[in-house]
């Protein structure tokens, strides 16, 4: 596949409660504010799209509640689906295009 343009990593927030925000380029965002927005110190994740996406270390360990937005990777769930918990932070990687 040709690709055409520039490739950058955006950056979404899935919230808990069901909610998504658009938090713009991975570029733009510090580790205090990753931090604040997943609630304390994250961890990287794989997810069961393949995007890679960040979550609370502790999230399992806090009873923080199950995100309905998404699913675990196969590889940490044994082929089962397995929401993570607390909001979770996800990069995608998408084409730019300049307008003319």
């Amino acid at each position: 596949m040709e690709r055409n343009g520039r490739w950058i990593r955006v950056v979404k927030l899935l919230r808990w409660t069901g909610k998504v925000e658009d938090l713009g380029s991975e570029k733009d965002i510090s580790m205090e504010r990753y931090q604040q927005l997943v609630g304390g110190y994250f961890e990287s994740i794989v997810l069961k799209t393949g995007e890679r996406a960040y979550v609370n270390e502790d999230a399992s360990y806090s009873n923080l509640p199950l995100n309905p937005l998404c699913f675990l990777h196969h590889i940490y769930t044994q082929g089962r689906d397995i929401h993570p918990r607390g909001n979770v932070i996800v990069f995608s990687d998408k084409e730019w295009r300049q307008m003319t």
